[in-house]
């Protein structure tokens, strides 16, 4: 499910890592669907080696819709804004080395 958007995700990872917006794995990224389920990021995975089956698909509420991996320890606040702010539909939390 999502397969598109999940390869979206793991680029836009990417990109922060060679940015140097993040070290190893930390942040992460989140993603409302239409059908208002939430792609999000694992916890510890680095994004070069992250594949789509890593990304995780939950409800509004947390629960694991799709994949096995565990969430990122941010998933509650991340749930917290798109429960709260209906006008965003995607989230970047980085842990920035140099700020």
């Amino acid at each position: 499910m999502f397969e598109n958007e999940k390869r979206e995700v793991i680029k836009a990872g990417i990109s922060l890592d060679r940015y140097e917006l993040i070290a190893l794995s930390g942040g992460n990224v989140s993603v409302r669907m239409e059908n208002g389920n939430i792609l999000v990021t694992p916890s510890g995975i680095i994004y070069e080696e992250m594949v789509e089956d890593d990304i995780l698909v939950v409800d509004i509420e947390g629960n694991i819709l799709e994949g096995t991996k565990k969430v990122s320890v941010d998933t509650d606040a991340l749930l917290y804004i798109f429960k709260n702010r209906l006008d965003i539909n995607a989230v970047v939390h980085t842990h920035q080395p140099y700020a």
